[in-house]
């Protein structure tokens, strides 16, 4: 039985039913009876995931919290967050799973690492429907066991899964609703990033990623990154030339039809334009009409 919890680990689910494989692997984790595991129920439909979520709360000591909307990944873990009782948490994805011996690593270096905000090492990428097996080293974006910004900045390989304290939660105010169930990861890495949070680098798979084309990964749009860019923009510049980066949030945002934001930032940032996005800025009624006349058609 649990007298205190030492970690909380931190399952959102909404229509999965794959989230019993991610409870496995707590439950094989060699320190088991120091973890709290928290379910927020996203207010699924789905009958055979209720049931199994109903026969958990009833049979073991998992602690399951039902929405009463569907209120997005964001959204779900700041509530599942919100009502842990230990100072350390792990955000893991429903379809994904934990080494046996990774929560107790885990523990073990946020008390020999005192200072550091939240951990991260090397992940297993598992594609499901092509059997293939990717060890991602982070090694690559580590400098003497600290994150290297910069290298992070140049190829983003840090999973949302990564455990952090729950003050650091605390400090940048959680999960950004705005970005729930898209790139809610990175930009809460940014902004802990931007207020100063260390992280450290433990040389050991931490966490399986199993990538499935109905995974919780599914839904991504890429068009999110540059509203991202666009946010962060003067983090971005402290290791980015700004004028670069500002063309491609133009270029981006224009490819991804996203033309009322575009207008917005562009009239923000008319002086630092080159000429071809200008030129593209001035397209975009011809766009639009284009695509309406298309419209039009169908219906026809």
């Amino acid at each position: 039985m649990i007298t205190y919890a030492e970690i909380s680990i931190i399952i959102c689910v909404y229509n999965e039913e794959c989230f019993l494989k991610a409870l496995r692997s707590i439950k094989n984790n060699y320190c088991y009876n120091k973890i709290e595991v928290i379910i927020i129920n996203d207010c699924s439909h789905n009958p055979i995931t209720n049931r199994l979520l109903h026969w958990l709360q009833k049979k073991t000591k998992v602690i399951i919290k039902r929405t009463d909307k569907n209120i997005g990944l964001s959204g779900a873990r700041n509530l599942g967050i919100s009502i842990a009782t230990s100072p350390y948490i792990i955000p893991l994805d429903a379809d994904d799973i934990l080494p046996p011996y990774a929560v107790d690593l885990i523990l073990k270096t946020f008390k020999s690492q005192i200072n550091v905000d939240f951990i991260y090492g090397d992940y297993l990428k598992n594609d499901v429907e092509k059997n293939t097996h990717i060890h991602v080293s982070n090694a690559v974006i580590s400098t003497q066991s600290s994150l290297n910004i910069f290298a992070l900045l140049n190829n983003w390989t840090l999973l949302g899964s990564s455990p952090f304290k729950k003050e650091t939660w605390f400090r940048i105010k959680g999960y950004s609703l705005e970005y729930s169930n898209n790139v809610q990861d990175v930009d809460f890495w940014l902004k802990a990033l931007k207020n100063g949070m260390k992280g450290f680098y433990v040389n050991k798979i931490l966490y399986i990623w199993n990538i499935s084309e109905k995974g919780m990964n599914s839904t991504y749009n890429r068009k999110y990154n540059y509203y991202l860019l666009q946010d962060h923009l003067e983090f971005y510049s402290l290791y980015y030339n700004k004028n670069i980066l500002i063309n491609k949030i133009v270029n981006g945002l224009y490819s991804n039809h996203e033309f009322l934001e575009l207008i917005k930032f562009y009239m923000q940032h008319f002086w630092s334009v080159k000429l071809i996005n200008h030129l593209k800025v001035v397209y975009i009624p011809v766009l639009i009409i284009k695509s309406l006349k298309y419209n039009k058609s169908i219906v026809k």
